[in-house]
């Protein structure tokens, strides 16, 4: 029987958690706001972002959204970051991804300040995680391991794979995994001999965006299974990155889709955005 990671419910128990916080700080008079750029007029980036606002505003965070429908160049968004930079008032701010072409996304998000960045994805924050000095993780790296650990899924010791290389997930997860002594294979469309690495991993972590990267047959009975992907299939539903069906009642532990990872990275988001608003805090006192 394949137990089921859910990040819904854990996510849910965290947030409450989360509001106490929220109320505790407002009361001495601290700022907690969350602020989100969104660039150009992609309706997936807006639901996400709205999504984000609902949350926020659901614990008690203030929030502000900044809609540059009408940005025409990279400058334009640099120059509303540096606003929220110097924005005592916002405790922390993130960039909707992802940009349309035109625009330096890589600029843009290293122009944000390191304290602020609570998607954890500048160049400071990504390369202090090797260090383990980062002042934010990035959110769904961070929330895989923060579910791995309430379920007690041993990681020490064991052989963890990481499918896709993204910068956003898959690079600071394999990091992270690191840290946490497990032996990690990062594996993308050049890797040979995928199957031999899958059918030798006790974690598998599929973390690509794209529709059944892998064979799943190739995946042990007793691996655990966390799927960051969110995809539509032919007939329209939510899905993962691999085939979820095939390995519930065969793998050890699975993260469901949706339900699973998702909610773990927004719980993760307002953790940062309280502990940005603490940081900002103390610095004041």
């Amino acid at each position: 029987m394949t137990f089921i990671l859910d990040g819904k419910s854990l996510a849910q128990e965290l947030e409450a958690g989360y509001a106490k916080e929220v109320a505790d700080l407002k009361a001495t008079g601290a700022t907690v706001r969350l602020a989100i750029i969104t660039v150009g007029d992609d309706d997936a980036s807006k639901v996400y972002a709205r999504s984000k606002q609902k949350k926020a505003e659901a614990l008690g965070i203030d929030f502000r959204a900044i809609h540059l429908d009408d940005a025409e160049n990279t400058q334009d968004v640099l120059d509303a970051v540096y606003a929220l930079n110097q924005d005592p008032g916002v405790s922390g701010f993130m960039l909707q991804l992802p940009l349309p072409d035109q625009f330096d996304t890589q600029a843009i998000v290293n122009a944000i300040d390191p304290m602020k960045d609570v998607d954890g994805l500048t160049a400071y924050n990504l390369g202090a995680l090797m260090q383990g000095e980062a002042h934010f993780v990035a959110c769904t790296p961070k929330g895989v391991m923060t579910l791995l650990k309430h379920y007690n899924i041993p990681i020490a010791g064991k052989k963890a794979v990481v499918i896709g290389r993204s910068q956003i997930v898959g690079l600071p997860l394999a990091q992270l995994l690191l840290k946490e002594n497990a032996t990690v294979t990062v594996i993308h469309r050049s890797t040979n001999h995928k199957q031999r690495i899958i059918e030798s991993a006790d974690i598998v972590i599929s973390a690509t965006g794209q529709i059944d990267p892998i064979d799943v047959a190739w995946i042990r009975d007793d691996a655990v299974v966390v799927d960051v992907g969110t995809n539509r299939g032919a007939d329209g539903k939510l899905r993962g990155d691999l085939d979820l069906s095939a390995l519930e009642g065969r793998v050890q532990a699975l993260t469901p889709v949706p339900g699973g990872v998702g909610p773990m990275t927004i719980a993760t988001l307002m953790e940062q955005t309280i502990q940005s608003a603490r940081a900002h805090m103390s610095e004041e006192m």
